[in-house]
């Protein structure tokens, strides 16, 4: 089982994604879900973004843009998808912000659990639970 994990940036394009159609938002949300469950979902990027994959939503004009990557603690290897983008598809948009964050962001940039981006979306998300992460 994966850790999903936003940047803040990601956080923002679902706020973004919320006041746009919140029940795109919800899908979204429903698909990092699935990500936790099956870190080989989802397909390749190619080009500038080769080792990021994509995941489409609804009827396949929405994307999440994300990354597995491997985190050896106490001996335990963790798994923790970075969720990067979140965005329309329309025009490579989501495509081009998506090398613009990669290009500016730190080697290790600062991530939150989904469990707690949920959290500060309270209401917004419905029924949805996520599991949080072990201490």
């Amino acid at each position: 089982m994966a850790y999903i994990r936003l940047i803040a940036p990601a956080i923002d394009d679902l706020n973004k994604l919320f006041h746009l159609d919140p029940s795109v938002m919800r899908k979204v949300i429903t698909k990092m879900l699935i990500l936790e469950l099956n870190t080989g979902t989802g397909e390749p990027l190619l080009g500038d973004l080769i080792g990021w994959r994509k995941l489409t939503v609804g009827d396949r004009s929405w994307r999440i843009i994300w990354r597995s990557t491997k985190d050896e603690s106490g001996g335990q290897i963790i798994e923790i998808a970075q969720v990067w983008a979140i965005g329309a598809r329309s025009d490579s948009e989501i495509y081009n912000e998506m090398k613009k964050r990669v290009a500016s962001a730190p080697s290790s940039p600062k991530t939150t659990a989904l469990f707690d981006v949920l959290e500060l979306f309270g209401e917004k998300v419905g029924n949805i639970d996520a599991s949080p992460e072990p201490e």
